[in-house]
């Protein structure tokens, strides 16, 4: 498994397609990369690093108290200077989005484009979560999973597979097979890195995608 050593930890990453380069962050916290993996699809145009959080998936398990918003985005920049990218797009999905956001303030001489997907410049849409959730026909048990932490990675998994249907327009039962295959890390779960989001109004980078998360 191709990993690189950075600050204390070591992240795992692997690559696909050509291109523009581009540092792709994943959901969670607690999630792995594997789910995004329908994005090469697009591997014509763009060069597709995918890479494992710190303390997520199959990168290491450094202390919890280095799971930070301001660590994650040093992380994705040792991965770039690694790899020997000048300016890269960097594409975050979900929580990946708030990364992504955090990685383009602090060093937007190495971004490109700014691709967000399914994520928010702020933490603060909770309600509108399970108003969304209840739209969609989820049964109480599903609106109480949304708001649970887990006590350990197999509830976890259990608990995603549960609430996994909301986050598809059109859900298929075939898309269980993606989840299959996600390592979980419960431990990342009541973290509480989502306060103090930040946000971008400088209009610095082009080509941005913005799509509201649906859960």
């Amino acid at each position: 498994m191709p990993t690189v050593d950075v600050h204390q930890t070591h992240l795992f990453y692997t690559e696909s397609g050509t291109g523009v380069p581009c540092l792709v962050m994943h959901g969670g916290l607690g999630l792995d990369h594997t789910y995004l993996r329908g994005l090469d699809i697009v591997s014509d145009v763009l060069h597709l690093v995918y890479y494992d959080h710190r303390h997520n998936g199959r990168s290491g398990r450094p202390p919890l108290e280095s799971v930070t918003h301001a660590q994650f985005a040093d992380d994705a920049e040792a991965l770039r200077q690694h790899l020997g990218f000048g300016k890269v797009a960097v594409l975050g999905h979900s929580y990946g989005g708030f990364i992504a956001l955090e990685y383009a303030l602090r060093y937007p001489d190495s971004v490109s484009h700014l691709i967000l997907l399914d994520t928010a410049p702020v933490f603060d849409y909770g309600e509108e979560i399970i108003n969304n959730a209840m739209a969609k026909g989820a049964t109480p048990v599903m609106l109480e999973a949304l708001t649970a932490s887990s006590a350990n990675d197999e509830a976890m998994k259990s608990t995603l597979k549960l609430i996994f249907p909301l986050y598809f327009y059109r859900y298929q039962p075939a898309y269980d097979a993606h989840l299959a295959d996600i390592i979980v890390c419960a431990a990342l779960e009541p973290t509480g890195c989502v306060y103090g989001l930040p946000t971008s109004s400088e209009g610095k980078f082009p080509n941005i995608v913005w799509r509201r998360r649906s859960v």
